[in-house]
């Protein structure tokens, strides 16, 4: 869970994110996105494809660190 969350918040970084603006733009509590960032939890599948789509990244590498 940790390498999942470290990636999570790289893509953050990248796109100059933090958990609360991402939280606004998924419509989800803050307290969910820190959930997530800090590795204590997964999104649910939809929050999931929500993450890939508002990041512009590969489901693959958000789950697994490498793009297919």
């Amino acid at each position: 869970m940790e390498e999942f969350s470290l990636r999570l918040q790289a893509l953050l970084d990248r796109r100059g994110y933090t958990p609360f603006t991402l939280s606004k733009e998924m419509g989800v509590s803050r307290s969910l996105t820190w959930s997530w960032v800090r590795g204590n939890s997964y999104p649910d599948l939809y929050h999931f494809a929500q993450l890939v789509r508002i990041l512009d990244t590969d489901a693959n590498y958000l789950l697994f660190g490498k793009e297919i």
